[in-house]
């Protein structure tokens, strides 16, 4: 989806319909306000339910497992709307939820977050590890509303969903797509390590879903430590 303003700008956004992949995004995107007014009860208070496709797991397997985002629970690097309409509004208890759709922005393929599964990683494990946050951030974010804290408030089969569908979006890229995403990288050398990390987690993402085998552990020296 493409969102034009005036005859500047234009910015595409979190996952893409057609292609299904994640794109740049700007935080003044008409109609969507910074993650964490989710929590702000005057505007949109936090019994809303989310959509299947923008919601804050998928964003937290694309962000953390694939791309090593280290700022994947900094909630100012999501982008907040609900469904019906552009403006927020007051929702009281009992009232019908309303969908909505979170949205990732500010985000690369920086790997700077270490996500090491354990090999033969089975589906609660991976589970478990992705909704548990490092030390750093235990520490980093204590006492804070984090993009777990909204994980925290999905029901359980939509969390398992969307883990599921998210993993499923990562073993369906294609070699074409891996190269595409890889050639951000100028130096050839750097692309390369990119084009075999993005490989190496397409893989896992396969294994976890079982259509396919645990791939070999990628080795230390081409630029990215093991994942």
């Amino acid at each position: 989806k493409v969102m034009h303003y005036g005859q500047e700008y234009m910015h595409r956004y979190s996952l893409d319909e057609k292609r299904q992949d994640h794109c740049v995004a700007s935080k003044d995107l008409k109609g969507f306000y910074p993650g964490d007014t989710y929590f702000h009860q005057t505007l949109f208070p936090s019994i809303c339910q989310f959509a299947d496709d923008h919601n804050p797991v998928t964003n937290l397997v694309m962000r953390r497992f694939l791309l090593g985002d280290q700022d994947y629970l900094k909630l100012d690097n999501y982008l907040f709307k609900h469904a019906e309409g552009d403006e927020l509004m007051n929702v009281e208890k009992g009232d019908e939820l309303i969908t909505g759709k979170l949205v990732s922005i500010d985000f690369g393929m920086s790997f700077y977050n270490q996500f090491s599964l354990p090999k033969n990683c089975t589906m609660d494990e991976f589970t478990q590890k992705l909704l548990q946050p490092s030390r750093l951030h235990r520490v980093q974010y204590r006492g804070k509303n984090t993009l777990l804290t909204m994980v925290e408030q999905m029901p359980d089969d939509q969390v398992k969903r969307s883990i599921e569908s998210a993993l499923q979006r990562i073993a369906e890229l294609s070699d074409q797509h891996l190269s595409e995403l890889a050639e951000h990288m100028h130096q050839p050398e750097l692309r390369e390590a990119m084009y075999e990390v993005l490989e190496f987690k397409r893989s896992q993402a396969k294994a976890l879903l079982n259509q396919g085998s645990w791939p070999e552990e990628l080795g230390v020296g081409k630029g990215f430590s093991v994942l």
